[in-house]
This record gives C-alpha cells, structure tokens and sequence, in this order.
C-alpha cells in the first residue's frame, strides 16, 4: 500500500504529464501556484506549489489535516505533536523549534530555530499545529524592520517532500 507522501509525489507527477501535454490538471491556488488536493485514509492532504520536476518543486503551502478529528481538545497530546515535529523535522534548511502553546485557542506554533538572515532580511519556516487535527507548513520572509512578513516558496527534494507528508500524517496519528 502506498504512503501518503508516495501518493502525493504520484499527483505531482501526474501534473508534470499533463503539463508537458499542454494540459492544466488542477485548480489554482492563487498567485499563479497549483494545487493539489488528496484525501484518503481519513486525512486530507493539500498542497499549494509553483513549479515541480524530476527532481523537486517550489512549494508555498502544505497542510495535512484529519479529516474527522476528535471533538475534545487535548493540550498533552498538542504538546506530544509539538515536540514530534520539532524532533522529527531535522532535515529542512533550518532547524525547526517549539515557540509556543497556545492554550486558549488549542494552537502551537514551530518556526526556524535561527531563520536565514540575508543582505535583503530573514526568512524562516513556520509550522502551525492546531487542535490536535491540523498542521500547516509555510515559509516567511520579512524585508526590513517595519515590513510585514510575505508568504514565500521555497524549494526541496521530492524525497525530502515525502519525507515530510509522512512525518506530519504520523504526528497527527499520535494519540
């Protein structure tokens, strides 16, 4: 049986085909990127890209999320998820860490442990997990001191892609 992240690398690669055909497969995510959409096993994955090829892709946004998630919140169980993540997602570009808990509103937020900093500002990874249910993997770039942070792709393997599809079906599977 396929993992999800072999599942998804087949979608990419069913757009690839089509593409080269002349055809658009899937729907816009705004912005010019694409998106792909997938539910199976009671999870639903999306994914909001710009480019892919054999070898990787440029993505903006990836999400995985249950797709019936349990009624009632669990904070040791958020925190169970949160520290998985920051364990298990060692093989970005930067080191990913715990920022914070939100207990209120059932939220924890991961970013780059020390984000990029260039000539032009930073940019970092952020990671939000919220109730138990849903991840969401983003890249931010902030320009200057006064500037509000841009959504941004950023590329990687497709290997490090399935990589992460996985890890992400696997924290939402802890109990």
């Amino acid at each position: 049986m396929q993992t999800h992240g072999e599942r998804m690398l087949l979608r990419l690669r069913d757009f690839q085909q089509a593409k080269g055909q002349g055809r658009s497969p899937l729907r816009k995510a705004g912005d010019s990127a694409h998106r792909i959409d997938e539910q199976r096993d009671g999870v639903r994955l999306s994914l909001d890209f710009e480019e892919v090829d054999k070898l990787g892709l440029r993505m903006r946004r990836f999400q995985a999320a249950m797709a019936n998630p349990a009624e009632t919140f669990d904070l040791a169980r958020l925190r169970r998820q949160a520290e998985e993540i920051a364990r298990r997602v060692s093989y970005l570009t930067e080191n990913i860490a715990l920022i914070e808990i939100d207990q209120s509103h059932g939220k924890a937020q991961l970013r780059s442990q020390a984000p990029l900093q260039e000539k032009s500002g930073k940019s970092y990874f952020e990671i939000l997990l919220n109730g138990n249910h849903s991840l969401s993997l983003c890249r931010y770039e902030i320009s200057g001191s006064a500037s509000p942070r841009q959504l941004v792709a950023f590329g990687t393997t497709q290997e490090i892609f399935e990589r992460l599809v996985n890890d992400f079906v696997a924290v939402l599977s802890l109990g």
